[in-house]
């Protein structure tokens, strides 16, 4: 079960002030553009994490994004560990038949700088005991590599999160 982030509007980033807990900007290891990934936990119970692409305000020019953020577990992966390293949850790929195909330019967004596309992912059965733990959330556009007009190439990503209930 997941919500768009923008059905949430300031809801979302109140709720990331509220729960306070680590989040990460990283750069795209990717390409040549100047995209940002953005990865917080929003929520402790369900665990709800806020995943999205950022063109930074100081970028040079806009750049394209693949519109598809979900279902959890294709394009973004979260797994929990313990303070022992043991997993606790995780996601796993679902089987979805995507809406819009890769080489579709709909399946794309141009985000201008200072511009982001994201998602709120609620990890269903993740009930975490009180402890401290290690969230880790990966992302792939899987063959959403852009069009021919418009190529955007491989985008991979990877951080790890700190989590204490």
């Amino acid at each position: 079960m997941s919500r768009s982030l923008r059905a949430l509007g300031f809801v979302g980033v109140f709720a990331l002030a509220a729960v306070a807990c680590t989040s990460r900007v990283a750069p795209s290891p990717a390409g040549p553009t100047a995209m940002e990934y953005l990865t917080a936990v929003v929520e402790r119970q369900p665990l709800t994490i806020h995943f999205s692409l950022l063109n930074p305000a100081g970028a040079p020019a806009a750049i394209w994004v693949p519109r598809m953020l979900e279902p959890l577990g294709a394009f973004v992966t979260v797994t929990v560990r313990d303070g022992m390293g043991a997993v606790v949850c995780q996601t796993h790929r679902p089987k979805f038949t995507p809406k819009l195909k890769p080489s579709s330019d709909d399946a794309y967004l141009e985000l201008v700088p200072g511009q982001s596309h994201g998602v709120l992912l609620t990890v269903d059965d993740c009930a975490l005991a009180p402890g401290a733990y290690r969230v880790t959330v990966g992302y792939t556009n899987l063959d959403y590599r852009g069009t021919t007009a418009r190529p955007i190439g491989a985008l991979s990503y990877e951080t790890t999160l700190a989590l204490s209930l």
